[in-house]
């Protein structure tokens, strides 16, 4: 949860196109998985975990090599600048939570292709239908004249639209307990728009595809 806040708070100054990526993390995850076991009492059981634990880290580090460019710039920013200065924080997982956004997101926008089962119509039972008309009047600046206004109001419906298209079809992977947790934060920071419910959303998809649960492919 705590990737899916850093997101939300550095959303209003991220851009997904072109980028400087920061480059892939080549880590140490020895010492991260020495003591992840070192409380077992066994030495013969606490050498089989270890490599193990190696053996994820190795497969989880090819997934996310792949991937890491997709991951928002301010999320790669942040991981390595948080949590990678001591050896014993150094695991892809945490790598893994912060690719999950940019992951999901490009599965949204098609720049991978993704398959997952369709939503129902109890899946869409849940989905969250937001007042995009009282979001976009909101962001509009003052001083513009009413042709301007218009336009802009328009161009901002038009890709709210476009967004609960995009969010609609992918709702059968969703976790509604993070939906649960996606809507009351969206009207604290009085955000009520899908361009923020993708944000908060897109990292529930991009696992999906790290893990394997949802089929995810570059595209020829």
């Amino acid at each position: 949860m705590r990737a899916i806040l850093v997101v939300l708070a550095l959303l209003c100054a991220q851009s997904v196109s072109a980028k400087d990526d920061v480059p892939f993390p080549e880590l140490s995850t020895e010492v991260y998985c020495l003591d992840l076991v070192s409380k077992m009492l066994d030495k013969g059981e606490q050498q089989v975990e270890k490599e193990k634990c190696l053996g994820d880290e190795a497969a989880l580090k090819r997934k996310l090599k792949s991937l890491w460019h997709l991951a928002l710039l301010e999320s790669q920013q942040y991981l390595v600048a948080q949590y990678y200065k001591e050896e014993r924080n150094q695991t892809y997982i945490t790598a893994a939570h912060y690719t999950a956004q940019g992951v999901g997101l490009a599965c949204m926008d098609g720049r991978l292709d993704c398959r997952f089962p369709p939503a129902s119509a109890d899946d869409l039972k849940t989905f969250p239908y937001l007042n995009s008309p009282a979001y976009c009047s909101a962001t509009i600046v003052g001083g513009m004249g009413e042709k301007a206004r218009q336009a802009k109001t328009k161009e901002c419906l038009d890709n709210e639209e476009m967004l609960k298209r995009q969010l609609q079809p992918i709702w059968s992977v969703v976790d509604k307990k993070l939906v649960d947790f996606c809507m009351p934060l969206l009207f604290h920071i009085k955000q009520h728009s899908y361009k923020m419910l993708q944000m908060c959303v897109a990292s529930r998809l991009g696992n999906a595809c790290i893990l394997g649960s949802v089929d995810c492919k570059f595209k020829s």
